[in-house]
């Protein structure tokens, strides 16, 4: 009887023994699904923003990436190049603060990026850095304003002058008799005068039944705050007050559309403005911009893209690729905001 009592005792003690081992094993087991879970991922996001993870690591540069153009711009490509498994870099999120443009050129060609896409200029230290990354195999694409002769192996744009043409045609449109005075606020640039001929010879050729002055002014100023006060100044003249306020930026567009509403001269001066955004939209919407001639992001950014990858497989690509200007009115704005939402 004792033997028997023992025994199942000692049977007992196994079962709470292996149980126990059990409990272990399946602690451990958990802890390990948890751990390895864990690690994909955190390996998941190292992926998915990690330029070693894709089959081609580009850089996108432009002069000033906080302009709501270029970021969007940047986007657009960056969204483009991952469908073909291709990282768009923006330096200017580590290193913007410190760097200026040519220096972040420098340092994605030390980082032997597989191409560079930039917004050119006519600077002597641009077309040698462009040069020097040409010379180290990394072909480098100019978007929308060229280096000429610096080695690039495409330029992608409108051009000055087309835009200009662009703004030309807006100006017959919506000219009157009592229409006299044009002002054309322009960045000054190694083009600055692009722009300008563009409007006069489509007045020329197409408006030569109106009687136009036509005053340009440098849009560059310390602030925003700068320009509006000499456009201030101009509005308050009965004398110097434009008819028409042509805008070659986003953001004066906006701040010149501004103190027309500000100063209830919405139907006095008309607005022609640049690019595409909600706040564009909603001032041709309500008149205090009459229209904004703009570049499609998305179909530059996937021209960028398209270029290098034909550069890299053939070895050669077009020298200059045309994209076309566009303009926003009233008309065929619906169209527009449309799309912008399908693309968001």
């Amino acid at each position: 009887m004792h033997m028997k009592q023992r025994n199942v005792q000692q049977e007992e003690k196994k079962s709470r023994q292996l149980m126990r081992i059990g409990l272990s094993l399946l602690g451990f087991v958990i802890a390990g699904a948890i751990i390895y879970i864990g690690v994909q991922m955190i390996a998941g996001k190292k992926t998915a923003t990690s330029p070693e993870a894709y089959r081609y690591h580009y850089v996108f540069l432009a002069d000033d990436m906080d302009d709501l153009f270029w970021k969007e711009v940047c986007r657009e490509t960056q969204e483009q190049a991952k469908k073909k498994d291709v990282y768009v870099e923006d330096l200017s999120q580590i290193y913007g603060e410190n760097h200026d443009k040519a220096q972040l050129l420098e340092i994605a060609t030390s980082m032997n990026v597989d191409g560079i896409i930039i917004q050119g200029d006519d600077s002597d230290k641009t077309k040698e850095l462009i040069q020097k990354a040409q010379e180290k195999g990394i072909p480098v694409i100019t978007a929308l304003e060229d280096a000429p002769d610096s080695g690039r192996v495409s330029f992608i744009g409108v051009g000055d002058y087309n835009i200009g043409r662009e703004y030309g045609r807006e100006i017959i449109r919506i000219a009157t008799k009592d229409t006299k005075k044009v002002l054309l606020l322009e960045e000054h640039t190694e083009n600055q005068d692009l722009i300008y001929s563009g409007i006069q010879d489509v007045l020329r050729n197409e408006g030569n039944h109106l009687n136009l002055q036509i005053e340009s002014m440098n849009s560059q100023t310390d602030t925003t705050f700068g320009l509006e006060e000499q456009v201030r100044i101009k509005l308050m003249s009965e004398e110097q007050r434009p008819d028409i306020i042509i805008c070659t930026s986003e953001q004066d567009t906006l701040s010149v559309s501004h103190l027309i509403v500000d100063y209830n001269m919405v139907n006095q001066v008309r607005i022609l403005g640049y690019y595409m955004s909600d706040q564009i939209f909603k001032g041709i919407q309500s008149g205090s911009i009459s229209a904004s001639v703009t570049i499609d992001t998305n179909a530059l950014g996937k021209e960028c893209v398209d270029t290098m990858e034909q550069y890299r497989k053939d070895g050669h690509t077009s020298d200059y690729v045309a994209m076309d200007a566009q303009t926003i009115t009233r008309k065929n704005i619906e169209e527009y905001m449309k799309n912008d939402k399908t693309e968001k």
